[in-house]
């Protein structure tokens, strides 16, 4: 018989998605690093061969990881240059999701680390959360109204975001109508509601991809007076108001100091 122990914390701690653990795309060598650049504050300037001397693995060892998560999504490296063009370093976004996984990303193959410094950002994915990520996603393909209904999507069905290819997502999205964008949006709900047994919920790409959201939905149960929310609060630019506890916690431990904004909880 196993048994797993855990302890308490109050302080020095680093709270992750148990995505992150249990994504079969990665190695436990990429999931360490990750949770490693995930504990590092916002402001963190790392190198390669720094990294590779927080555990027994080698630069070549750390920096393979590093191209893994990169490929997975959880990594935006950009290269950064000089006035005149010359090779500097690397620019990093890190995120406890795989929020980077685009065809516009640049390639793990790109230029050697050559010891430059570059800068973990232990960055969370919310819209607002930080300037860096606002601009990356201003020149990323992705768009604003995408984005919205990706986050959506996900926090209404309970889905992981793991488990749809996002940048797959896209492309359906692009092909939809400015109306069909709007009424994909307003259906997650009612499409949501029916469905039993929440492990057969469509993933985002799907419910795209079929248009799910012209199919007829029972909407009684949608349009009912709502619940008084018991959390109200916000996280950078988007208001929440619900009454999950546990959302609530989640969203204040994963944003306090950092775009987390009480407004009222009447719990």
């Amino acid at each position: 018989m196993s048994k797993i122990t855990r302890k308490k914390r109050n302080t020095n701690f680093t709270t992750v998605s148990n995505d992150i653990p249990n994504n079969p795309n990665l190695s436990w060598k990429a999931k360490g690093l990750l949770l490693y650049l995930l504990s590092r504050p916002d402001d963190w300037s790392v190198y390669i061969s720094q990294l590779s001397k927080v555990g027994t693995d080698g630069k070549d060892s750390t920096s393979s990881g590093v191209k893994e998560l990169i490929k997975e999504g959880y990594i935006m490296r950009t290269a950064e240059r000089d006035e005149k063009g010359k090779f500097k370093g690397y620019n990093y976004l890190v995120s406890d999701e795989p929020e980077y996984l685009t065809e516009s990303s640049l390639s793990v193959n790109g230029l050697p680390e050559n010891g430059k410094p570059v800068y973990g950002k232990a960055a969370t994915t919310k819209e607002g959360s930080n300037k860096e990520l606002k601009e990356q996603r201003t020149n990323n393909t992705y768009s604003e109204s995408f984005l919205n209904f990706w986050n959506e999507y996900h926090e209404i069905t309970g889905k992981s975001k793991a488990e749809c290819p996002k940048h797959e997502t896209w492309k359906h999205w692009k092909k939809l109508t400015n109306t069909e964008k709007a009424k994909a949006l307003d259906t997650i709900k009612a499409y949501s509601s029916t469905v039993q047994d929440k492990k057969y919920t469509v993933i985002a790409r799907t419910y795209l991809a079929k248009k799910r959201f012209n199919d007829e939905y029972e909407t009684s149960d949608i349009t009912r007076k709502p619940q008084q929310a018991l959390y109200t609060y916000k996280v950078g630019n988007s208001t929440k108001r619900h009454s999950d506890k546990k959302r609530w916690l989640r969203d204040r431990n994963n944003f306090l100091g950092n775009g987390y904004e009480e407004i009222k909880i009447t719990a």
